[in-house]
């Protein structure tokens, strides 16, 4: 029977016929291949059908012909204990998602980002298999992961990007008042289709297109806040400014890198008094001098540190300058060095250039003890040990998308992966586990304990290694 025109216009994916099956009209994903140099049609999967004249996606394409081998696909032992570690500190983020996002949406945001978290290097065409292969696929049934209909999902999701702010919004209201870490990284993403596409000055010289990814951490916890991703050219300041418009401030304190005092920055700042921050100066900065920060010094007591320091108030702000005697030490003789190799030594010079050595100045509109101060930009370097674990362990570095719609879903599923994952290394770190494991190894451990099916309904554990029954127990999965 012919395929009604009205049916056969209906907007659907590429690459796809219409088929009438018994009086539906289904949406057939279809390829071509050759046979003595002609190109045959080959249908690969029912990707949807046609309702009221709209085209309905499943969430499962039905491959064309393997119907009757469901049984033979089915999997009876699967991945658990590297799933389970994930899942059991992360029922906060579900529920949160469910806030926010109708369940379908809110249940492939959390699978997916459970997957990538117990399976590292999984990319979207793994998702399925990784879902299938492991109790995942038991937790949550029926959630949709084709690789054929993922870029949709994705697109979609991103262009909801109300939902996606709204969940951070409670994000940043959980940690109100806490002090934050913000930073911002570029991300490697090549595509032409895109206003992400834009050469960062950085990408330049790699040879790759960058965005900038703007992120903010608890101090203390680690775990991420907000994250958005800009366009790679786009200047420190601009984000800035987005960031300020675009999220409440709720009494934390800022701390940046030396990247984000800038002028445009410090003029933000001065237009938006409620926000409170601490930011490092350059050591050549002209007030470091001028203002002679560096007089009066007196002793810090940080543990394992020798500092000295002096704090000065300057046209209501606070100037904290700490020198590190270490430091000062190691420079020093590096200094030493470099005059003994020009064969002029000049004592003169010498000494100038030792006054600032080890030497840290920060502005801020906070009044802090000097002890304060030196402890929270000291912490700060650990969410750099955090964002290294974002990149490094989870792997998510690469951006395979190909619009600007489909980046926001991608880096939101990365930054709950991050959650999610920085909540189970603090959950290591307080049972003692990361003296004497990594976080890799212990996700590899896990993966080796698996479920069988018993009598087609009962899910049993296997046996396993001593040590891994051991760990698994104290993680009490």
């Amino acid at each position: 029977m012919a395929i009604p025109v009205e049916i056969r216009q209906v907007e659907r994916p590429k690459n796809t016929v219409v088929k009438n099956y018994f009086g539906k009209f289904k949406v057939v994903k279809r390829t071509s291949k050759y046979v003595n140099g002609k190109a045959i049609p080959k249908d690969l999967a029912i990707v949807g059908e046609i309702v009221d004249y709209k085209f309905v996606p499943f969430e499962t394409p039905v491959p064309v012909g393997t119907r009757s081998k469901k049984n033979q696909e089915k999997t009876d032992i699967k991945d658990y204990g590297n799933i389970a570690i994930f899942t059991k500190n992360s029922n906060d983020i579900l529920e949160k998602l469910l806030t926010h996002f109708d369940s379908s949406t809110a249940y492939k945001l959390y699978v997916i980002a459970i997957l990538r978290c117990a399976y590292p290097k999984a990319v979207n065409r793994d998702l399925k298999f990784y879902y299938e292969t492991s109790f995942m696929s038991e937790l949550f049934k029926k959630v949709g992961l084709s690789e054929s209909l993922l870029p949709d999902f994705f697109e979609k999701t991103g262009r909801a990007y109300s939902n996606i702010h709204n969940f951070m919004l409670d994000r940043i209201n959980e940690f109100k008042g806490r002090v934050q870490i913000i930073d911002g990284t570029l991300k490697s993403y090549n595509s032409d289709e895109a206003t992400f596409s834009q050469w960062s000055r950085k990408g330049k010289v790699k040879d790759s297109e960058n965005f900038t990814l703007l992120y903010t951490c608890d101090l203390y916890t680690k775990e991420p806040i907000y994250h958005r991703p800009y366009q790679g050219n786009m200047l420190d300041s601009t984000i800035f400014e987005d960031f300020l418009e675009n999220v409440p401030s709720t009494g934390e304190i800022l701390i940046a890198d030396k990247g984000f005092r800038t002028k445009a920055i410090t003029e933000l700042l001065e237009q938006n008094k409620n926000v409170k921050y601490l930011l490092p100066l350059k050591r050549n900065t002209t007030l470091i001098r001028a203002e002679k920060l560096d007089e009066n010094l007196a002793p810090v007591k940080i543990k394992d540190k020798q500092l000295l320091g002096s704090k000065k108030q300057i046209d209501g702000k606070f100037f904290y300058l700490f020198k590190d005697l270490e430091i000062a030490g190691k420079e020093s003789v590096g200094n030493y060095q470099k005059h003994l190799k020009r064969n002029t030594f000049n004592i003169d010079e010498f000494n100038k250039n030792n006054q600032f050595f080890g030497v840290i100045v920060f502005e801020s509109n906070v009044d802090l003890s000097l002890e304060d101060v030196y402890t929270l930009y000291d912490q700060r370097w650990e969410i750099e040990e955090m964002f290294n674990f974002y990149k490094n362990i989870l792997e998510l570095s690469k951006t395979r998308v190909h619009s600007e719609m489909k980046v926001y879903t991608t880096e939101f599923i990365n930054y709950l992966s991050l959650i999610i994952a920085t909540k189970v290394k603090n959950n290591l770190i307080k049972l003692n586990l990361h003296q004497n494991y990594s976080f890799r190894q212990i996700i590899e451990y896990l993966r080796s304990y698996k479920v069988e099916v018993i009598n087609d309904t009962e899910w049993k554990k296997r046996k396993v290694l001593k040590y891994v029954q051991d760990l698994a127990e104290l993680l009490e999965i």
